[in-house]
């Protein structure tokens, strides 16, 4: 199975590696938030893959997704199965000890492992010139070389720990506009500004991503 995603960018050359369309209408930061609301919701068809369309469907999670305010998406592409049943993405992929669901949306890119008794996820959200980098784990422990892993990150990147606690850690990153012909002016709380574009892809996004989906797959312990 193989779905895809198609990106529209508009406006600036510095995104010349997507390709304009002429359905813009949707907000870009409309659409990021919605797509970013999608893990919670259980409706979601929940689908089974064969070995290889697994791997390929993980390998593409695994590249990341760029993350700007300069991109609209458009709805999801359904495809259809042997049998002629329409799967229409995001859906929930069950792995061997959980269920995947990957959700990108221009301004945001998330993945959720929920787990039979808990859910890990990891976030990368763009909010005007911010960068924020959430994940959620339950199974960090107290010296975990993971989150610590995580904290050199985020330092490698002149980030900042703004949130560090038992099972979340969370790194925030500020932007420099991509047309600097003029100094960045933050919109009023709770505004969102277009005047500048903004543009970001993650060097760690493969590292975690592969961390929070191996939760997933890790074989089950059954006990004697």
């Amino acid at each position: 199975m193989k779905t895809t995603i198609k990106t529209i960018a508009c406006g600036i050359a510095a995104l010349a590696l997507f390709a304009c369309g002429n359905d813009n209408s949707a907000s870009p930061e409309t659409a990021g938030t919605a797509n970013n609301q999608v893990g919670i919701d259980k409706g979601l068809q929940r689908i089974s893959l064969g070995p290889s369309e697994e791997a390929a469907y993980i390998e593409t999670i695994l590249e990341g997704k760029p993350i700007t305010n300069m991109i609209a998406v458009d709805p999801p592409l359904c495809v259809n199965d042997t049998d002629g049943v329409e799967w229409c993405p995001p859906y929930r992929v069950k792995l061997q000890s959980g269920t995947l669901l990957h959700a990108w949306g221009g301004i945001s890119e998330t993945i959720y492992c929920e787990r039979a008794s808990d859910t890990i996820s990891l976030d990368v959200f763009l909010h005007n010139n911010t960068i924020t980098k959430r994940w959620n784990n339950p199974l960090f422990t107290a010296f975990d070389e993971a989150k610590e892993e995580f904290r050199d990150s985020c330092a490698s990147e002149d980030g900042r720990i703004t949130e560090d606690t038992e099972s979340t850690i969370a790194c925030e990153l500020t932007l420099e506009p991509l047309n600097t012909d003029k100094e960045y002016t933050p919109p009023p709380e709770g505004e969102i500004s277009l005047e500048f574009s903004f543009h970001y892809y993650d060097p760690s996004w493969e590292t975690f991503a592969a961390k929070t989906i191996w939760a997933c797959r890790i074989p089950a312990v059954i006990e004697e």
